[in-house]
């Protein structure tokens, strides 16, 4: 492993005990995190929403698909790669890559990124103000972003207690972010 994985590897296990540990504290700040999204003016002008379903640990959004199914989207692990694919039932996600909630494949609910106005709410360990993101490790989101021919925008999602002071480190395949958002705010960066 080289000195910048063994560094990302570090900065994982360290943010992820700054997650907020309560579990009704978790659903408080999720519920005040989707009313800032949905109150969202991009929010509610994007054509296409890729929302994701958080682990226990993670700010909870699913529910968004709620206020507009038919321009919200889950991810899906295929090989190494994300695809999107709407549903018509939050009872259709089930447990997939990682135990992490995701639709089943349904070719005729795949849908393509064509728009920059579409939002990809990306989850994260971490992000800085830079627009920098520490994932899980496995690249998902890097992938899927760098094979679109036309970046949507991509907002990281979490708590507060998340975000850097410090710039996080990169890889030159890491895709930046433009926004966070957090319980208590959206920040364009």
């Amino acid at each position: 492993m080289d000195a910048n994985a063994t560094k990302k590897a570090e900065l994982r296990r360290y943010w992820r005990n700054q997650y907020p540990k309560d579990s009704e504290l978790r659903k408080s700040l999720s519920a005040s995190l989707r009313k800032l999204l949905a109150d969202s003016a991009q929010f509610k002008n994007a054509p296409i929403i890729a929302l994701f379903a958080g682990r226990a640990h993670e700010p909870d959004i699913g529910e968004l698909w709620s206020a507009s199914p038919s321009r919200c989207v889950f991810p899906r692990v295929e090989g190494d790669t994300l695809q999107f694919f709407g549903i018509d039932d939050l009872r259709e996600l089930a447990l997939g890559f990682a135990k992490i909630l995701e639709p089943p494949a349904n070719p005729a609910k795949k849908v393509e990124f064509v728009s920059p106005n579409a939002i990809v709410l990306i989850p994260g360990t971490c992000f800085d103000k830079k627009g920098h993101r520490l994932g899980s490790g496995a690249g998902f989101y890097d992938r899927f972003t760098a094979s679109l021919p036309q970046k949507p925008r991509l907002w990281g999602v979490c708590f507060d207690e998340q975000i850097s002071s410090d710039t996080l480190p990169q890889e030159p395949t890491d895709v930046k972010i433009e926004a966070i958002c957090t319980p208590s705010g959206l920040y364009n960066l």
